[in-house]
């Protein structure tokens, strides 16, 4: 797999594509959360997607096997300033990832991980941090297998009334 990273000016459509798969993937699981992707979600995506291309420490990754868009991610390099609780750190987190459906179990997936390690390295980031949901258990297999570790969990108390 090649990886590139985006940068001004460099087309956002196949990362917006593979988003929307994701998008479509939550949508599914949690309906009352997550909106499934309209006729102008990868239009709208690739525009938000290139607004952030300008951001130094913003990384937008595309991975493509001859020709062919099948995993991105997106992170940002976080400075948590020290405070009465915890020492400065850098952070890179990692905002989005996915692997298109059919070609996951390839190692796609690690290699756009080791990427962003090596991003996070060379930016001497302190750790690499993500949120994944929680019914997505093939995530989060992945990521435990690639090393992450569970740190803290976010509970919620939904409010709302989820059936209107």
């Amino acid at each position: 797999m090649q990886i590139k990273r985006l940068f001004p000016g460099d087309d956002t459509t196949a990362v917006a594509r593979l988003c929307a798969e994701v998008q479509a993937l939550h949508a599914a699981a949690e309906p009352h959360r997550y909106k499934q992707p309209g006729r102008r979600f990868v239009a709208e995506t690739a525009r938000w997607f290139a607004s952030l291309l300008p951001d130094h420490d913003c990384f937008i990754l595309l991975g493509t096997v001859e020709g062919e868009a099948v995993a991105y991610a997106s992170a940002a390099l976080i400075r948590n300033f020290a405070n009465i609780y915890q020492p400065a750190y850098l952070t890179l987190y990692v905002d989005q990832f996915g692997v298109t459906e059919r070609q996951r179990g390839h190692g796609y997936g690690r290699l756009l991980l080791d990427e962003l390690i090596e991003i996070g390295r060379s930016n001497r980031a302190d750790n690499i941090t993500l949120d994944v949901q929680a019914f997505n258990a093939g995530a989060i297999g992945f990521y435990r297998r690639c090393g992450f570790t569970d740190r803290r969990h976010r509970m919620v108390l939904a409010l709302a009334d989820e059936a209107a």
